[in-house]
């Protein structure tokens, strides 16, 4: 996947990516070195070049690799903790969907 940032292109594997956020016209990647990368596309951009069996949009802004995904929480409507120890809310209207496409993980 090529991003671009301040300083060109970099180029990043999907399993790189543990979680995308949404940050007005621009995307913040959350990666498994700990590095955050702020990139010049929009969310939906970002999500019209990741793989769908592999990446969910658990909410408006936010995209999460189901490859790092550690648990669903319940409480406050459903949140998902991935893998770095973050957690993002998970739609009320995406829970169906999200459940099918987790099982395959």
């Amino acid at each position: 996947m090529a991003l671009p940032t301040q300083d060109g292109l970099l180029f990043l594997k999907f399993e790189e990516i543990i979680r995308c956020e949404a940050d007005g016209a621009y995307t913040q990647l959350f990666l498994i070195d700990g590095t955050r990368l702020l990139v010049s596309k929009n969310l939906k951009e970002i999500e019209s070049q990741l793989p769908e069996d592999q990446f969910f949009r658990a909410h408006n802004s936010h995209i999460v690799n189901l490859q790092h995904l550690a648990r669903y929480v319940r409480t406050d409507g459903g949140k998902l903790e991935l893998a770095d120890g973050s957690t993002v809310l998970l739609a009320r209207r995406k829970r169906e969907q999200f459940f099918k496409s987790a099982v395959g993980h």
